[in-house]
């Protein structure tokens, strides 16, 4: 408290990725009401799959008022494939992928919706996803 924040870390590679990163989350929370409306109500969260205790993935649903969430967990640190247990014919549209390159990961950035497919998810890895 009594110096100056170190605000040249932004120079060094690490930390600028993380300040993207965080930048992005906070505007995806802002614009993105399924992540805030129906905190308090049982019907804002829902388990998709909590059964991957062995592969440590897990797949949860956010759902707000006019929108609908999920978000894929891979705790593990290892590359894993999955598929999610989507709601037939829906479609979802990555919203946020903590293993970007932009924010110091390996993967591309890639615009699309996902319909049922099998993923690779990242090691250490959440992906985000709006229900179409």
């Amino acid at each position: 408290e009594k110096r100056e924040q170190d605000w040249d870390l932004r120079k060094y590679p690490a930390h600028d990725a993380f300040y993207h990163f965080m930048v992005t989350l906070n505007k995806l929370y802002l614009s993105t009401p399924a992540l805030y409306e129906k905190n308090y109500d049982r019907e804002g969260f829902e388990w998709l799959d909590c059964n991957q205790e062995k592969d440590c993935i897990y797949a949860i649903q956010r759902n707000g008022i006019s929108d609908t969430v999920c978000g894929i967990f891979n705790f593990s640190k290892e590359k894993k494939r999955y598929q999610p247990p989507f709601k037939a014919n829906a479609e979802y549209r990555i919203l946020l992928h903590t293993d970007w390159e932009r924010f110091g990961g390996q993967t591309r950035e890639v615009i699309g919706t996902y319909q049922k497919q099998v993923m690779e998810l990242a090691p250490f890895s959440a992906i985000l996803l709006k229900r179409m």
